[in-house]
């Protein structure tokens, strides 16, 4: 990205002449990636920007050392392009340093010299034409695949990740069949023995039956992602997310189910809740599922 003379990104240096280091303290990149790496890991992060964080740390930091808040400031200063994945990965690596052992009051001091992005909450939601639009695009693509993702990320409201594990581990006999439209386990909730669901309509579910076990293994979150990004006119997947949690409130699904149908269910939820907000999703989503069926009858692709 070329050097902007209006940037992207503001810095709050008023702590940065207090940073002191105690006892002469250095945070060595190089020396610490391997276990930097293996705690990316272990916190389940997406691999692609796990893999992201620290390609841009291998890419800028190298093997400088981290001594005082100029040196963050220097890093930062010498990237003309990539500051947008080199912010997130600099404030894992504090973080990482902070669990290392290092002083904590001067971990958050250095972080004072990250500049701060200019981030607005992405309030833009598609309009049922957008999506009928991209329903129409969508059909005549030729890879079946890609094909279902869309509609299961449409039908579901899951984000692109959840959806292409659904996709990979789909087993038609287990799904259940409810009034009108079918419930997956879409995974685990990390750390945890709760799972969340995939809801989705019946035009879906024989996409999904049609689906080679080649062609799921050749599917993935960022292929998907990209092969959807490339198509003019598509509404993209997170923002088909947004699109189905919107219209769910719309029709007045409460927002707690929403939520779960969604798979944003908190990970602490105790057995009795989770299993009141399974059956309020499964009362509620009809009402959802048959705003996509419509939405499918106006591109053209259901006569009844």
């Amino acid at each position: 990205m070329p050097h902007s003379c209006s940037p992207d990104y503001e810095y709050d240096l008023g702590h940065i002449g207090l940073t002191r280091n105690p006892q002469d303290q250095e945070i060595d990149y190089k020396g610490l990636r391997q276990e930097f790496i293996a705690w990316l890991q272990s916190k389940g992060l997406n691999k692609y920007y796990a893999k992201g964080l620290v390609s841009s740390l291998d890419k800028h930091v190298k093997d400088k050392r981290i001594k005082e808040a100029m040196d963050i400031v220097n890093i930062i200063a010498n990237v003309t392009s990539g500051k947008h994945e080199l912010i997130p990965a600099l404030h894992a690596l504090l973080n990482f340093a902070k669990l290392k052992g290092f002083d904590r009051a001067w971990i958050e001091a250095l972080k004072e010299a990250i500049p701060k992005r200019e981030i607005g909450v992405d309030l833009k939601i598609p309009s049922e034409d957008d999506v009928v639009r991209s329903l129409r695009i969508v059909e005549k693509v030729d890879l079946l695949r890609h094909r279902v993702a869309f509609n299961l990320a449409l039908d579901s409201g899951l984000r692109l990740t959840e959806t292409v594990k659904l996709i990979d581990s789909f087993k038609a006999d287990a799904v259940e069949k409810a009034e009108g439209f079918y419930v997956a386990c879409a995974g685990m909730f990390r750390k945890s023995k709760v799972a969340y669901y995939g809801f989705f309509t019946e035009y879906t579910m024989r996409l999904l039956t049609q689906l080679s076990e080649e062609e799921k293994k050749r599917l993935t979150d960022k292929n998907a992602g990209k092969y959807v990004q490339k198509l003019a006119g598509v509404v993209r997947c997170k923002y088909l997310r947004k699109f189905a949690f919107d219209k769910m409130i719309e029709l007045g699904v409460p927002e707690s189910v929403a939520d779960f149908i969604e798979g944003r269910t908190p990970k602490t939820i105790g057995a009795k809740h989770y299993m009141i907000l399974l059956r309020q999703a499964k009362q509620y989503y009809p009402k959802y599922a048959e705003q996509v069926i419509q939405l499918r009858r106006k591109a053209g692709l259901l006569t009844t």
